[in-house]
């Protein structure tokens, strides 16, 4: 079956998942995290069963300081 990229929010998806397994096991605070997204979009990449990828679009309000280089606080549109 051919693979799809599809929208969705962070509630349609189940965190049991093997997708996620990597995820949880290491980061502990991965379930809080997953659930206080429920209401985010975010965008899957399935077969129409399984899911093997996600992207998470994440807006910065400020200056983004944890990667090198570092950003302005800057917005723009996509």
């Amino acid at each position: 079956m051919p693979r799809s990229l599809k929208r969705t929010k962070f509630k349609e998806l189940d965190i049991n998942d093997p997708f996620f397994d990597s995820l949880k096991s290491g980061y502990q605070e991965f379930p809080q995290w997953f659930a206080s997204k429920a209401n985010d979009e975010l965008y899957v990449v399935t077969d129409g069963k399984t899911l093997s990828g996600m992207i998470y679009l994440k807006e910065e309000t400020g200056p983004v300081t944890d990667v090198t280089p570092t950003s302005r606080a800057a917005k723009t549109a996509l």
